[in-house]
């Protein structure tokens, strides 16, 4: 479960401009998060330090993760799950700077590993789809 509570409140000078861009990334995100999965996996994680969770319906996978550190760290991620497709990962973190989001997307096939920056307190998601 990732908590975007917040995250749209435009504060200071910068009322609009990227505030309502940003928005639009975990709003899609969240049309798209099934209710019901066919496979949950968990991928990394110790207690009460960080947790990476992969759940699939069909042929697409979400990920995502919480964490606890109070430092930035990178996650390196196994993603021998997957299918023998090729996919595309659409990778929502936290930005370096508070209430910030970035976005980027990447292919990736069962063989890659995917790095992840998480920022401290902070989390990330990441959907996976077929391009099949």
């Amino acid at each position: 479960m990732v908590n975007f509570h917040g995250c749209t409140l435009p504060r200071g000078r910068s009322r609009m401009y990227p505030h309502l861009m940003t928005a639009e990334a975990p709003k899609q995100f969240l049309k798209d998060v099934p209710a019901a999965w066919d496979d949950t996996r968990f991928l990394a994680g110790f207690p009460g330090r960080y947790v990476v969770l992969a759940r699939r319906q069909g042929d697409q996978w979400f990920i995502g993760c919480l964490s606890g550190h109070d430092t930035t760290h990178t996650l390196d991620l196994d993603l021998g799950f997957l299918g023998s497709d090729i996919y595309t990962a659409i990778i929502i973190t936290d930005g370096s700077e508070l209430r910030k989001l970035e976005m980027r997307a990447r292919n990736v096939m069962r063989s890659d590993r995917l790095q992840v920056t998480v920022q401290k307190y902070g989390g990330f998601v990441i959907q996976i789809e077929s391009w099949n």
